[in-house]
């Protein structure tokens, strides 16, 4: 009997008393605060990242949509003129507008936040509307929360042929603002003749 209460007054001593608990318990939160801390910085440097991605490539699909209208503008023949020289294309700070071959206007603009490519109506000899006025915008999934905030045209740059003209885009998302640019040389402009480019 003797040695089952001295076994049973042992096993007593064994446990965990509650100030263990409490120090346990401390130290574990602390642990766990730290911890929750680096993981809340790491999620927001992903969500910064993943951001910045997606405002890139936004940009680069609209910048991309931009230069293949102007590297490929043709303009109209001028009849009346014996060289031929094409039309002009005419900057206003964030909209430029050209002829392309088949005698339509092209207007790239900025409108509600997106980028609008918009081609006019094209009447045939008699009159008769041959294409009907035209938008073209990508899709509001495409824009991935992004908005145009800010569209500017700079041609005639010291420095660079005539024919060259600086595109810039910035477009927001909340707190998040991207502005990307590329130069763009359209082609069927020729450099010596500067007054083809207005702006």
């Amino acid at each position: 009997m003797w040695k089952r209460y001295r076994n049973l007054k042992k096993n007593r001593r064994a446990g965990t008393t509650l100030i263990e608990m409490i120090v346990a318990m401390s130290v574990m939160l602390i642990f766990f605060a730290g911890t929750s801390g680096i993981l809340v910085k790491g999620y927001e440097t992903y969500h910064n990242i993943r951001s910045s991605n997606e405002g890139i490539q936004v940009t680069d699909i609209l910048l991309d949509k931009i230069a293949g209208e102007l590297e490929g503008a043709q303009g109209s023949r001028n009849t009346n003129n014996q060289s031929g020289d094409i039309s002009q294309m005419v900057f206003s700070g964030d909209s430029v507008t050209f002829e392309k071959a088949r005698a339509d206007k092209v207007h790239i603009l900025v409108e509600n936040g997106r980028l609008i490519i918009r081609h006019d109506a094209i009447k045939g000899d008699r009159g008769s509307v041959i294409f009907n006025n035209a938008d073209w915008t990508m899709d509001d999934k495409a824009y991935m929360g992004f908005r145009v905030a800010d569209l500017s045209f700079y041609p005639k740059m010291q420095g660079y042929p005539e024919n060259v003209v600086k595109v810039s885009i910035t477009v927001q998302n909340g707190t998040n603002t991207f502005t990307n640019q590329r130069y763009i040389r359209c082609f069927n402009f020729r450099e010596e003749n500067e007054e083809y480019i207005k702006g």
